[in-house]
């Protein structure tokens, strides 16, 4: 178990921007896609970040159908959780309802040379977290990022936290409801 690893998940805050519901919790990215897998399954993933850096493909994670293109892994459709890569903290999916092509993940300072369409920046390495606002220049320019690349939903564990948004209002509700009753079930043991 991780020095952050938690064993039920703690809702820090929960909120909107533009099409977009969000929460902060204390938990691991592979925690909340099991916690409530609808926000997988059916569905296709894109990772930008595995412990701050690209996700080196296993020979397991291949024969599965994932691939490496620019510095993003992809996912074939995601039939079982038991397909979800594996984690390590410092993680960022994005989740999409059909196959997709983000680009290149992008190495640079978001600041010096703005990113765009076609450049993914991995914005759990600036220890992002959606109810920080000490964040707020970098916040920004994940949001920019958010608004152009458009998954479905997003999970990103950086250093303390782990930022979910979506666009689906129904995963959101059952998103909240999987967390509530994940609560409810580890106060009373």
């Amino acid at each position: 178990m991780s020095p952050h690893e938690k064993t039920s998940p703690v809702l820090v805050a929960k909120g909107e921007r533009g099409a977009y519901q969000w929460l902060t919790t204390e938990f691991e990215v592979d925690g909340l896609a099991r916690l409530c897998p609808k926000i997988v399954l059916g569905k296709y993933l894109a990772v930008a970040s595995f412990d701050s850096g690209s996700l080196s493909l296993s020979d397991e994670e291949k024969a599965n159908g994932w691939r490496l293109r620019n510095g993003i892994a992809y996912s074939q459709r995601m039939e079982a959780i038991g397909g979800l890569p594996r984690t390590d903290g410092w993680d960022e999916w994005y989740v999409f309802e059909s196959q997709t092509d983000l680009g290149a993940l992008c190495h640079t300072n978001p600041f010096a040379a703005r990113p765009g369409p076609g450049q993914v920046h991995a914005y759990v390495n600036f220890n992002v977290a959606l109810h920080d606002g000490e964040t707020g220049a970098v916040l920004e320019l994940f949001w920019e990022q958010m608004n152009w690349i458009k998954p479905e939903s997003f999970l990103g564990e950086s250093e303390q936290y782990l930022s979910f948004a979506t666009r689906n209002k129904n995963i959101f509700s059952a998103m909240l409801q999987s967390l509530s009753n994940a609560n409810s079930t580890g106060s009373g043991s």
